[in-house]
């Protein structure tokens, strides 16, 4: 049976704002050399901890990561309660205007916004400070507090970025705050909580290491789950609603990878007043009365990565986004995203070379009732391309010896596919401003390195044309992107 006490965990804080460990960690998972679950990218600092040294104890660290990862061993041996600080300065500039959504009230900025969480999403100079404090002692309590000290717009602002308390049992882990994550098998292409969404405010559950599977639940291998509770914001049709999270994936093998999650918003300011039974009904998906209005926005993904070591360690993987309006089409609302990706060609810079479609259709993210969709905060928690879109995804990255990393991305985005719904009513009948579709084109390098062990500099620049900017026929925009930032971590 699935049992997520069968072990012990320690509880930690979540991964740093770099990703330069856990893109390379992800490598070997990739490659089939680490057994560990994929779609789960926000790992946090103790699971990083026991992957690197289930590398080191199968003698599988490449010669070009052996000099990072030993310097993350050493740094990351606390015994007890410790402090952890981290601090990161930015400044960012750019041209880049946030562009609409026809059928909901959130905004994007991809050149801004690409697994950002939120951070970015108007033009103009940023001057950004993160203080980072983590006080925790892994045997059973984490306390991470992480703010955010901006200069935009002529002012400052002093926000929350994540913040977050964690008490830890055996495998469970419990976490109570504001709490940025990322789902998915897609780098680019996630189709549910991708990364470039805010923070939630949540109540969380999960098993920290993944566990063995038994009896006859035996062919799924290692199994983790995910449950969390979230507060929406007031800027719903039903202001305060609750959504509420699932995710369970599985290890079926080293080379294949299996996940499903769904998400349910439900209640807030003006929900009936019904029974709490008939609510649980709503979140397990059965209505005692079908003909009642449908006050739940719900939606699911089944997710899968295949691991072909044979052929270059070729990965196949794919997302399925299911929303639950009226009878299931793929026409109307079953999503798709695929992708491939080979993480190492074999040459002395681990070169990985990657390339993702994307389909939403015109129902994605959408609901009757919950007009606002799965938004927070004016930020899509689903992708940032909208509804009844289509987006092309590139990317080759390197790690130019111990300590640099880079990536080149590139992305087409044709946004509105069909001038037309699917029923066949004229779309500019309920958006008469719309005037032509969305085309974008865009790319950006990031360059990364630890300057010292603890110092880590990045560089970013990035280009975006968008041909009928906010639907409006020949209204044609040339974005630029360029920004620096300092970081101190570990």
């Amino acid at each position: 049976m699935f049992c997520p006490l069968s072990s012990w965990a320690k509880v930690s804080h979540e991964s740093p704002k770099d990703q330069q460990i856990v893109n390379r960690i992800e490598r070997y998972t990739q490659k089939a050399k680490l057994v560990d679950i994929y779609s789960y990218h926000t790992k946090t600092s103790a699971q990083i901890d026991a992957l690197i040294e289930r590398l080191f104890d199968a003698n599988q660290v490449s010669s070009v990561d052996q000099e990072l990862f030993e310097a993350y061993r050493k740094s990351h041996n606390q015994t007890g309660f410790h402090l952890v600080p981290e601090l990161y300065v930015n400044t960012l500039v750019s041209d880049a205007k946030p562009s609409r959504f026809l059928q909901s009230d959130a905004l994007l900025n991809p050149l801004l916004n690409e697994k950002e969480g939120g951070r970015y999403l108007d033009s103009g100079t940023y001057f950004n400070i993160e203080p980072r404090l983590i006080v925790e002692n892994q045997n059973f309590i984490s306390l991470d507090l992480w703010p955010r000290f901006v200069w935009h717009d002529d002012a400052w602002h002093a926000k929350w970025f994540q913040y977050a308390l964690k008490l830890g049992v055996g495998n469970l882990e419990l976490a109570v705050g504001k709490i940025h994550f990322q789902w998915g098998q897609g780098r680019y292409s996630r189709m549910m909580f991708g990364g470039s969404q805010k923070a939630l405010p949540m109540v969380r559950l999960q098993n920290v290491e993944p566990v063995d599977l038994d009896g006859f639940l035996s062919f799924l291998g290692q199994g983790r789950f995910t449950l969390f509770v979230a507060r929406m914001d007031e800027n719903q049709v039903l202001p305060h609603s609750t959504l509420i999270g699932e995710r369970i994936a599985f290890e079926i093998s080293p080379r294949f990878e299996l996940g499903l999650a769904q998400s349910i918003q439900i209640g807030g300011s003006g929900y009936p007043d019904i029974p709490w039974y008939e609510n649980v009904g709503e979140v397990i998906g059965f209505r005692t009365d079908p003909n009642s209005t449908n006050f739940t926005n719900r939606n699911a993904q089944i997710d899968f990565r295949w691991k072909f070591p044979q052929f270059y360690d070729l990965n196949v993987f794919g997302e399925l986004f299911i929303e639950d309006c009226c009878t299931i089409n793929f026409d109307k609302n079953i999503g798709q995203s695929i992708g491939l990706e080979i993480p190492d060609l074999g040459d002395r810079h681990q070169t990985r070379l990657g390339a993702e479609f994307l389909r939403t259709t015109y129902a994605y993210n959408l609901h009757s009732e919950y007009l606002s969709g799965f938004i927070y905060e004016g930020v899509s928690l689903g992708h940032h391309i909208g509804s009844d879109s289509v987006g092309y995804y590139f990317y080759v990255d390197q790690s130019l010896g111990s300590k640099t990393d880079h990536e080149l991305a590139f992305a087409f985005e044709l946004r509105q596919v069909g001038e037309y719904t699917s029923r066949k009513k004229d779309i500019r009948t309920k958006f008469p401003d719309f005037e032509k579709r969305e085309y974008r084109y865009r790319f950006n390098y990031t360059i990364q390195t630890r300057l010292m062990t603890h110092i880590i500099a990045k560089v970013l620049a990035g280009y975006e044309r968008v041909q009928n900017f906010d639907y409006i026929d020949a209204q044609d925009e040339n974005f630029f992107v360029g920004s620096v930032e300092l970081g101190y971590q570990w």
